[in-house]
């Protein structure tokens, strides 16, 4: 049995991974592009899969490789939902794992495991053992960074061309280009993706295939003939927040300032510099002196304060402190992880931090509902 609570997802989100989940893990080992924007669900839905896959014995060794941030969470959420125990795989692991015999494969003591990219990134040693390890599936989120680090696109390469089952969870295109999606596609099937320049002109002519089943669909006519005629109508699933209803509705309540000249030119440098921490007199900021009234003002309602840097995060809440009295959490990319589960627990506790000051660099992967 999982822990999934069926209405904290989307009413056509449910029924969008209900369809999905079953068509693929009905494959005799899947390889796929999990795709959508943030907060649809590709955590959820990639467990999902891989819950079935293991249940049902078609796989028994799984490596899950996420950046360094989101090691602890993908453990906690396998384990909480799932009742799935992983091994976090760290350089202490491994060498704890080969005092005996320092020849020996850390990998292989353990059938399940979890890993970041970084500790794989810094030792060759352990990138051998990976490899040679054997998985039955290798999962990989935050798949569209996999261009940022030289020479680990070369690993996935290697790991994949070893593994049968591969889940990749990433971006949409459109976010970071169509070099970096035909990479990943790459990964998954090479023998078909081999040349991005064949590859961009299939994608030119799926452009105006679009165009003409549009036409048909406005027509009332079916379009199915025109797709099955191109490409992988059926196998690339896709989630949008165009097409997945259910969400409650953004309002922007936008609040207008009262500030001096030199204020709003302080104010405007920020967005161009973005090393400008407003820390000195931040009190006298006329967006310290607004949040500070609307606290008061929506009580007991909870805030989520979204900045650029941990220098500003720190700056806000002394600057905050100084204004009102309210407990406030911090969120950035410098504490430890046991720090942030703790401020974020503390912050969605109903008699915890109203206001959570949080550095965008962790706002998509780790920001806690609330």
């Amino acid at each position: 049995m999982t822990a999934i609570n069926p209405w904290s997802i989307p009413a056509t989100g449910q029924r969008w991974i209900s369809e999905t989940e079953p068509e693929i893990t009905s494959r005799v080992l899947p390889r796929v592009l999990l795709s959508d924007e943030t907060g649809l669900g590709k955590t959820i839905e990639a467990c999902l899969i891989l819950h079935q896959l293991l249940i049902s014995h078609q796989i028994q060794r799984v490596l899950i490789i996420v950046p360094e941030s989101l090691v602890h969470q993908w453990f906690v959420e396998l384990y909480r939902k799932f009742n799935l125990s992983f091994r976090i795989f760290n350089e202490g692991h491994c060498q704890q794992a080969t005092l005996t015999d320092d020849k020996a494969n850390p990998f292989l003591d353990d059938q399940q495991g979890i890993c970041s990219q970084a500790f794989i990134q810094a030792s060759d040693q352990r990138k051998q053992q990976i490899l040679s390890a054997g998985w039955d599936m290798v999962i990989m989120d935050e798949a569209h960074h996999i261009l940022d680090q030289p020479g680990f696109y070369s690993f996935m390469q290697a790991l994949g061309g070893k593994t049968l089952g591969l889940m990749l969870l990433t971006a949409t295109p459109e976010q970071m280009g169509l070099v970096n999606h035909f990479s990943q596609l790459r990964l998954l099937d090479p023998d078909r993706y081999f040349d991005f320049k064949t590859y961009q002109a299939q994608t030119n002519t799926y452009a105006e295939t679009a165009k003409k089943a549009e036409v048909l669909i406005k027509a009332k006519k079916d379009p199915d003939s025109i797709l099955d005629t191109y490409g992988p109508g059926r196998v690339i699933f896709r989630n949008k927040r165009t097409t997945i209803k259910g969400f409650p509705k953004k309002k922007a309540s936008l609040i207008p300032l009262a500030g001096s000249s030199s204020q709003i030119q302080l104010i405007n440098k920020e967005y161009s510099e973005q090393d400008i921490v407003p820390g000195k007199g931040l009190g006298m900021d006329p967006r310290i002196s607004c949040l500070a009234g609307l606290a008061k003002k929506i009580k007991p309602e909870k805030i989520l304060v979204i900045c650029s840097s941990k220098a500003k995060v720190e700056a806000i809440e002394m600057a905050l402190k100084t204004l009102v009295a309210i407990d406030v959490a911090k969120f950035d990319e410098t504490m430890s992880l046991l720090q942030r589960d703790r401020n974020a627990a503390w912050f969605s506790r109903k008699d915890g931090a109203r206001l959570l000051v949080c550095s965008e660099f962790l706002i998509c992967p780790e920001t806690p509902s609330c």
